[in-house]
């Protein structure tokens, strides 16, 4: 236990899509950030309950976040559909 945890892919602290740079985005990177590191206590503490559930917080966030993103691009799809298409006018 402990070599994987640490090459976590981490969201970025500045992202540079459009959308992301809302502050519910911003609380679910800072929420993953901690869920990370509590896997990489319980991982170093070798409390394999611990490493459970924080996977499981872990998991949960993303859902949380891409369900967000989700549901916040298709607030957006109505106006993306009323422009133009290339070569229209």
């Amino acid at each position: 236990m402990g070599t994987d945890v640490r090459e976590a892919p981490l969201p970025p602290r500045r992202p540079a899509r459009a959308g992301r740079r809302e502050p519910d985005y911003e609380n679910y990177s800072n929420e993953f950030r901690r869920n990370v590191q509590g896997l990489m206590k319980n991982t170093k503490d070798e409390n394999l309950d611990g490493c459970a559930l924080s996977y499981v917080k872990l998991a949960l966030t993303c859902v949380k976040c891409h369900k967000y993103v989700r549901e916040l691009r298709m607030d957006r799809l109505p106006s993306l559909l009323r422009q133009p298409l290339l070569g229209e006018r």
